[in-house]
C-alpha cells in the first residue's frame, strides 16, 4: 500500500541514525539530535495554488522535531505502519535540499 500525500505534505524516506550500538542504544552526534536527513519518495500537489518545489529523489534536512510534534507524532506513526522508515512532513518543514556537487 502506497501513501499520495496531499496539498504541501512529503512522504519521506528517513535515512538512518548512523551509530547505533550492539544492544540499540543510539549514540546520535550532536547534528544528529536536531537534524534528520531523508529522501523525498512522493510530493503533494501543493497548496493554493503554489506548487511544492521539491522532487521525488531529492535528499532533504529537517530538524527532528517536525516527526515529533504532536500532528507530526500522528502522521508519522501512521505511514511508518503503511511503509517501514517513512515520515510525513510538510514543505515548509524542509531546511534545505542536499545537492551532490
Amino acid at each position: 500500500m502506497h501513501v499520495r500525500p496531499l496539498h504541501d505534505w512529503i512522504v519521506v524516506s528517513l535515512d538512518p541514525i548512523k551509530e547505533v550500538t550492539a544492544s540499540g542504544i543510539i549514540l546520535p552526534s550532536d547534528t544528529e539530535l536536531r537534524q534528520r536527513t531523508g529522501t523525498v519518495l512522493r510530493v503533494g500537489p501543493g497548496r493554493n495554488g503554489r506548487e511544492v518545489r521539491v522532487r521525488p529523489g531529492d535528499v532533504v534536512a529537517f530538524f527532528r522535531e517536525h516527526l515529533e510534534h504532536k500532528s507530526g507524532k500522528t502522521t508519522t506513526r501512521l505511514v511508518h505502519e503503511l511503509e517501514k522508515d517513512t515520515a510525513m512532513i510538510r514543505e515548509a518543514d524542509i531546511l534545505f535540499v542536499i545537492e551532490e556537487p
